[in-house]
């Protein structure tokens, strides 16, 4: 599994996972096609960004759909990544955009979002994520756990699973489950992603209590596979799921050292490159593996979310140093 060209989208079963080539780079940031039962429309869960839809809609094409087919637009949660096209979808294709009751407000007016996101990018928004424009109210529909919602012929499970932010859903399709963030990154070819876990843990609402409650939950679904967005299938789903918890906690802890010891953030940063290091030497990835990996999820907002994390939940681990 070592492909440095990868192809425009991935039938896992029935399902397309198409690459919308984020900033030009394969396998980052996926998005999937579930068509409806009779064949003729179809659900995208995950949209990517406005910057990629385009390239998304190129890939809808090659993968042998009509993007104007579209008839629903799922997204985990509102991140730029995950949601940034959707009001793009929703408005040039009459698509209806499901997101969680908590994210809603920020799909129909994505103003405090995109601010929000600008502290971070600076004048590298517009480059990294395009145009986030609204989903407009009639076709913005809000979702909650346990709900389930009955689209093109398939019944689709809401599952809360905060702990990457506390918007996000998972959803359930059968046996699969679309997971965004909540199962964290594992970079993949062929469909299938590796069995190395990277945590996902920027800023601002990273708690890692809550996703640990989030990682049983989705056990309990007794699901056969992860859709991950970034990026792949995985089928190992109880060890998957382990080893977010084991490395969410490696990652925490080498934070939290360093914190105690007042280091700076690039002295910070270079100690999750340590810990990275490790792991990618363990298991003998790729250099085009490493490479997508440290983009999905890079060191500078990694230390950002789990400083916050520890100042926010944990400062008593703090003042105790």
């Amino acid at each position: 599994m070592n492909q440095t060209n990868l192809p425009p989208f991935f039938d896992v079963g029935g399902i397309y996972l198409l690459d919308t080539q984020h900033q030009g780079k394969a396998g980052i940031i996926g998005s999937y096609l579930v068509p409806h039962a009779n064949g003729e429309q179809f659900i995208l869960i995950e949209c990517g960004s406005g910057a990629s839809l385009e390239v998304l809609e190129q890939a809808i094409t090659q993968a042998g759909f009509d993007p104007a087919a579209i008839s629903d637009v799922l997204v985990t949660h509102i991140h730029l990544d995950h949601a940034g096209a959707a009001g793009a979808l929703a408005t040039r294709y009459d698509a209806n955009v499901y997101v969680h009751e908590q994210g809603a407000p920020h799909l129909a007016d994505p103003s405090r979002l995109w601010s929000s996101a600008s502290r971070i990018y600076g004048d590298a928004m517009d480059t990294l994520w395009g145009e986030m424009i609204p989903v407009p109210e009639h076709q913005l529909k809000s979702v909650t756990d346990g709900d389930t919602v009955h689209m093109g012929g398939h019944d689709i499970g809401v599952i809360h699973s905060p702990g990457h932010a506390g918007s996000h859903v998972v959803y359930q399709l059968g046996s699969d489950l679309f997971t965004g963030d909540a199962a964290a990154i594992a970079m993949g070819d062929a469909g299938d992603a590796y069995t190395l876990v990277r945590p996902a843990v920027p800023p601002p609402e990273v708690n890692l209590e809550i996703w640990q409650e989030t990682l049983a939950k989705l056990k309990a679904t007794h699901a056969h596979r992860l859709l991950l967005t970034h990026f792949g299938a995985i089928s190992d789903v109880n060890a998957h799921l382990d080893a977010i918890k084991e490395e969410n906690t490696r990652w925490a802890e080498a934070i939290l050292t360093g914190m105690q010891q007042h280091e700076n953030d690039a002295l910070l940063a270079a100690r999750l490159r340590a810990v990275t290091s490790e792991s990618y030497q363990r298991v003998q990835l790729p250099q085009n593996a490493i490479d997508r990996y440290n983009m999905t999820s890079n060191d500078t907002m990694s230390v950002m979310g789990l400083t916050r994390y520890w100042k926010k939940h944990h400062p008593e681990q703090l003042e105790a140093s």
